[in-house]
């Protein structure tokens, strides 16, 4: 089987994304894209966890989580490090894949220890 991923994406939860970033509409847009695999993205905003938690459900313990439709995600978030070197501001974005919901919660858990989370 082919895979068409995009693996980072962003939910209605993060800055200026449109509202309409939801599992369904994310799903059915992939599909009219040809893509068969998308990132959940942004698993650390508490409310879109909450989300993913409700809407997708696991696949035999493989990582890969579907929802109604039956339309497949991986667990996904990009994390934002933001600091000063050689008097300039630096960011660098990681993507993070996590292989299920539990350790999602462990990463979340972490890192609310460091900042909010709850960024809208």
């Amino acid at each position: 089987m082919k895979v068409y991923l995009d693996a980072h994406m962003h939910s209605s939860y993060s800055r200026a994304t449109s509202k309409e970033m939801n599992i369904e509409s994310l799903s059915r847009n992939a599909s009219l894209k040809g893509l068969n695999l998308l990132g959940s993205s942004d698993f650390t905003h508490p409310t879109w966890f909450r989300t993913l938690k409700e809407k997708l459900k696991e696949v035999d313990n493989t990582g890969i989580y579907q929802n109604k439709d039956g339309f497949s995600f991986i667990l996904s978030t990009e994390i934002s490090s933001i600091y000063s070197q050689g008097n300039k501001g630096r960011r660098v974005h990681n993507i993070i894949l996590a292989p299920n919901l539990d350790v999602v919660g462990q990463i979340n858990s972490e890192l609310s220890k460091h900042g909010r989370l709850d960024y809208d």
